[in-house]
């Protein structure tokens, strides 16, 4: 063969290696995202509510927490305009297959509240009653967390507002809302 002959055919098999190798290297990245990338259909939204309804009312006196408050985040969440003019602060609520932790939360109108699943099992947070969860119908998760995975909550009505686990109805607990 001659050099005529040889040249173009040494260019043209780098130019196939090379978009296969690009081929394959955008297979290897779609199939296994890096941990810092999360899959759009494992993040959750946070859900406000926006409806005018009134706050709670009932004639038994709002219960003080059991629990201790856990340490909170505080800022803007989101982009979200300020409530009343304060900031808005972050709280964790877990969730470990049977139990939520803190099961009863204080926190000021307009905080969020991050349920995360500690579990290996899926759960569904909402509130009462069950199945309904009409007390407070914004505030539900509408389908299953999976285990690892969080649902975010951001609180814009005063009350008390008692919630359980759809999937786990004996696992329960509260977040009382002031203003």
């Amino acid at each position: 063969m001659n050099k005529k002959t040889i040249i173009p055919i040494v260019i043209a098999l780098i130019l196939v290696g090379g978009a296969g190798v690009l081929v394959t290297r955008r297979g290897v990245d779609t199939a296994q995202p890096s941990p810092d990338r999360v899959p759009a259909e494992n993040v959750f939204p946070v859900t406000e509510d926006t409806s005018q309804l009134p706050a709670a009312t009932g004639s038994a006196p709002v219960p003080e927490p059991t629990q201790v408050k856990p340490p909170t985040v505080s800022g803007r969440f989101s982009g979200e305009e300020d409530i009343e003019g304060s900031d808005v602060q972050v709280f964790d609520i877990s969730y470990d297959g049977t139990n939520f932790t803190p099961n009863t939360l204080s926190i000021k109108n307009g905080d969020v509240v991050i349920f995360k699943n500690k579990s290996k099992v899926a759960f569904w947070p909402a509130s009462d009653p069950h199945p309904t969860h009409t007390d407070y119908p914004e505030f539900d998760a509408k389908q299953p967390v999976l285990a690892g995975k969080s649902y975010q909550f951001k609180f814009t009505r005063t009350g008390t507002w008692k919630f359980h686990d759809h999937s786990n109805v004996s696992a329960k607990g509260s977040v009382v809302v002031v203003p």
